[in-house]
């Protein structure tokens, strides 16, 4: 089974690239990063790839957001609305990933056991990272560890991030594409990996993106700019 990812951005930022590199040295240099969902075609049902995140409710909280669409313009030039969206693929529950949950009101939420947990009383250190009421009305399916949920479409857990963060291993016709859970840029894996300097365990984050630059094909970073 080929599938085909189509990527949905919906705003955008300038920040420091250390916020995406741990122990990057050049602190002054800035960078646009970008937030997305991902529509994946060809399955017997509509999959999301994350929720999307609320330009306004980011900018609140320090992250400067710019609005690039709204999820009903971005999901309305694949021909879909957000109740159209059978399945959400919820890599993890930071705010910027699921702030929009509440649009999806016929999807079912694929999330790791670890992930609902941990957010449902988060460390103090980690707090405001996480928007639990986003999904507190949504149906939500808990997945421990890997998981094949359509032939060629598999769910990874990618734990480092956050505690239960998620990734998503697509066959397509270029091969085998992974949707990192991880927040990264393309910086993280290429030439070397260097982990995400926003994580609950370092070394979890680094073992997770080894492990996905080992089997896929191509990376895509949640972040990355150049992609639209």
């Amino acid at each position: 089974m080929k599938y085909k990812i189509h990527y949905v951005p919906l705003f955008s930022g300038k920040v420091k690239k250390a916020e995406h590199l741990y122990m990057h040295r050049n602190f002054d240099d800035v960078i646009t990063t970008t937030g997305y969902v991902w529509y994946i075609e060809g399955a017997r049902e509509n999959i999301l790839v994350d929720s999307g995140g609320d330009p306004k409710l980011l900018s609140k909280l320090g992250y400067p957001a710019n609005k690039v669409q709204s999820i009903e313009e971005g999901l309305g030039k694949l021909g879909l609305a957000p109740q159209d969206i059978d399945i959400v693929i919820q890599t993890h529950l930071h705010t910027g990933h699921v702030d929009l949950a509440y649009k999806y009101t016929n999807a079912r939420f694929f999330l790791q056991k670890d992930e609902l947990e941990f957010a449902q009383s988060p460390h103090p250190a980690v707090r405001t990272w996480y928007n639990l009421k986003a999904i507190e009305r949504q149906d939500i399916e808990v997945i421990e560890g890997d998981k094949e949920i359509f032939p060629g479409l598999k769910l990874l857990k990618t734990p480092g991030h956050s505690p239960g963060s998620q990734s998503v291993l697509i066959n397509t016709a270029r091969g085998k594409e992974v949707i990192e859970g991880l927040c990264c840029i393309k910086e993280n894996f290429e030439p070397q990996i260097i982990p995400p300097a926003y994580h609950t365990n370092l070394l979890e984050a680094y073992d997770s993106l080894a492990r996905l630059k080992e089997i896929a094909d191509y990376i895509i970073p949640m972040h990355q700019t150049f992609f639209f």
